[in-house]
């Protein structure tokens, strides 16, 4: 869904794009980085590469990319998350609202967001809307998780881009190789697949081998796709 409001008293639009998930689901830079995980970057790239489509002439600024937990899911009773400090249940989150908020890939411009969600123009105030966002005692907003500048927002659409074109080579020129990932110990990209009996894939053989993935930082990402692009020019 791509949601568009105004902000007030001026021509500009913010735009955000939200993926709606039966369960709770979050924006990995490392899978994003190898070209395993492309779908919420490449939303805010068609998003943009149409913005005429979607706001006509009116300018609009990427807010960010949103997965959604469309089913209510309630903590365990005996959930680190469930109770405070002094052993008392948090009331928030008994209904599951918490799980409800977007989580994603956000734009961490502090005047987008005010615009945004105004109550967090409030000191020490948790947003409402999307994980890992609140104000300070000072008045400044405080971004965990995804988030990023808008240079940096363009750097991931231009490397998003970039992954895009690799694969659609490659695909054209006949390079179907079996090359499954696998993420530190646990999930490979075979892990729910339901076609394991046509790939006649086998770990245990020595041409059958998985290309080990695992997650990245921030600043690590942002070095690593600024040396690709650069290669690629």
């Amino acid at each position: 869904r791509v949601d568009l409001a105004r902000v007030a008293d001026q021509n500009e639009l913010l735009a955000q794009v939200i993926d709606y998930k039966s369960s709770a689901k979050k924006f990995n830079l490392g899978l994003f980085y190898h070209g395993i995980s492309l779908q919420m970057v490449s939303y805010l790239d068609v998003l943009l590469q149409n913005k005429k489509f979607f706001a006509g002439s009116t300018p609009f600024s990427l807010l960010g990319a949103f997965y959604q937990t469309v089913t209510r899911q309630t903590d365990r009773l005996n959930g680190k998350d469930l109770y405070s400090n002094n052993l008392q249940v948090k009331k928030a989150n008994l209904d599951g609202q918490v799980k409800l908020k977007y989580t994603g890939l956000i734009n961490n411009d502090q005047l987008l967001m005010l615009e945004a969600e105004p109550d967090l123009k409030q000191p020490s105030y948790s947003s409402s809307l999307y994980t890992g966002v609140r104000s300070k005692k000072d008045g400044t907003l405080k971004f965990s998780g995804s988030s990023f500048k808008d240079d940096e927002l363009d750097l991931l659409l231009k490397y998003d881009e970039e992954l895009i074109k690799e694969a659609s080579s490659q695909i054209l020129s006949g390079q179907i190789k079996l090359n499954p990932y696998k993420y530190g110990n646990g999930i490979n990209a075979l892990t729910y697949s339901d076609y394991r009996d046509i790939f006649f894939f086998d770990a245990m053989l020595k041409e059958n081998k998985y290309h080990q993935v695992g997650n990245i930082k921030k600043k690590e990402l942002l070095e690593k796709i600024k040396k690709r692009l650069k290669e690629n020019e």
